[in-house]
């Protein structure tokens, strides 16, 4: 038996439950629809014969046609698709249609159709008889007793020992159809099957070992010489193309025009080279390591025991696979190539105006230490946001796939208005987990752009102080 009832966690598509437990699992959710009409596609089939007896007269006949349990009056229509002719004697069936090369050959009761010699369904329940089916069918617990009594050349301590066997026997397979459904029965215990994602999720800082890996992945050493050195020289490039065209305006009577536009030329054309060398290096060296974390990815997956897909959602799995490595294609490829380039520009930036004007170098810390403040607060908040929006995706993921794989189901048993309610709630909270994302952006946007205000506010205000001292700037 199910060790919490309806409540037990079964996985993904039933991969804990035996053939028996899967027709179990879904007649109980024919029961537990109570619509009016009932088709019932060979539910008896995958079930011994003594289980598949409980199932019918319990199930079947009590639940489903009677309503027992509801106690209501009303019968409902069943319509039961079977070869397991040993069933249908029963007086609560109605009528049998007898199918024969795909077409209806005979229609009406069990008596009338089995006093006809000559009829199809007469001639199975001859068939039964000889092989014996109905005798297996009808046994019950009492008959167990009469089976042992009836062997004889056994001594009575065997006797009694194979009696309790076979009842031990009968008894296991009523509970969970087989011996060899054991296993599975071992599956479902009180603990959650399925691993939870959002508790399993790392928390703090992300490990040194990832940023190494990653670094590794890209070139190593070697890229971020090659990145930082080029976005220093696009820097020089840039600023010399300023100041030359400074002195330009200022001496442009001592040199021709041409010569001067030939320079200016250069310069800015030495930039754009090495800008546009150290951007292909860029994406060139993170696609090579999205590649290969997707290799090591796809290795570890393929590797991995068959335990861990009994207890991970397939959902995360493809989480895995889409988002995540579209992160490392389109994001993190971009974040790399605007960080080494905003570092050396604002490197830059401050050196000039702190050797043109000294005392803004020291205006600059506490602008620093405010900005390193906000840097540590919004990363820790930032960080976790990120992994609960990753985690997120998962269960939304995993719904979607099964609400694919279980359409007829889902269609069959009307659970329509249920399974969007589902997909309705997990879409929220990851639209809220995504909202919180944005909104943590926007908050350090506005500090940021704020610092930025201050620090060119100061670089004015000291250049204008310098000007009017009669320092030339």
């Amino acid at each position: 038996m199910l060790s919490d009832g309806d409540q037990t966690e079964i996985g993904e598509k039933g991969i804990t439950l035996s053939g028996g437990q899967k027709a179990r699992v879904a007649l109980a959710r024919t029961v537990y629809q109570n619509a009016d009409i009932c088709l019932l596609d060979d539910p008896l089939a995958a079930v011994d014969s003594h289980v598949g007896k409980h199932m019918f007269n319990s199930c079947i006949v009590d639940e489903l046609f009677l309503r027992k349990s509801s106690n209501s009056n009303q019968k409902r229509t069943v319509i039961l698709v079977t070869n397991a002719i040993q069933y249908l004697s029963d007086p609560n069936v109605s009528k049998i249609v007898v199918l024969h090369d795909g077409v209806i050959s005979e229609v009406g009761t069990h008596s009338e159709l089995s006093s006809k010699s000559d009829s199809k369904y007469s001639s199975f329940l001859s068939v039964m008889e000889a092989t014996g089916v109905q005798k297996d069918a009808d046994v019950d617990m009492d008959d167990i007793s009469n089976y042992v009594a009836e062997e004889s050349g056994r001594p009575n301590q065997e006797e009694s020992a194979a009696q309790e066997e076979l009842k031990g026997e009968r008894k296991a397979s009523l509970g969970s159809s087989a011996s060899s459904e054991n296993r599975k029965n071992k599956a479902t215990s009180t603990t959650p099957l399925m691993t939870d994602e959002f508790e399993e999720r790392e928390q703090g800082h992300v490990g040194l070992d990832a940023y190494l890996a990653y670094a590794k992945d890209l070139g190593g050493f070697l890229f971020f010489f090659i990145v930082l050195g080029g976005n220093a020289l696009h820097q020089v490039a840039e600023y010399a193309s300023k100041w030359f065209l400074t002195y330009w305006a200022g001496n442009s009577s001592e040199i021709d025009g041409k010569t001067f536009l030939g320079i200016y030329t250069l310069i800015n054309l030495a930039g754009v080279f090495v800008i546009l060398i150290v951007t292909m290096l860029i994406f060139i060296s993170s696609l090579r390591a999205s590649r290969l974390l997707f290799t090591e990815l796809l290795d570890a997956v393929l590797r991995s025991p068959m335990s861990f897909f009994d207890t991970t959602p397939a959902g995360r799995i493809v989480n895995r696979f889409t988002q995540d490595i579209y992160i490392f294609d389109e994001q993190v490829v971009q974040t790399v190539r605007y960080y080494t380039y905003t570092v050396s520009q604002v490197i830059a930036t401050v050196a000039i105006v702190s050797f043109v004007t000294p005392p803004f170098a020291i205006c600059m810390i506490p602008i620093l230490m405010y900005y390193g403040h906000m840097q540590m607060y919004f990363t820790r908040t930032y960080r976790e946001l990120k992994r609960i929006d990753s985690v997120s995706r998962s269960p939304l993921f995993a719904l979607l796939g099964e609400m694919l794989d279980g359409l007829s189901t889902i269609r069959a048993h009307n659970a329509e208005p249920t399974f969007i309610k589902r997909l309705n709630d997990v879409l929220e909270q990851q639209m809220n987990a995504n909202f919180l994302l944005k909104t943590s952006t926007a908050w350090i946007t506005i500090r940021l752009q704020m610092v930025g205000a201050c620090i060119s506010c100061l670089a004015c205000l000291f250049a204008v102080l310098a000007r009017g001292s009669g320092n030339e700037v």
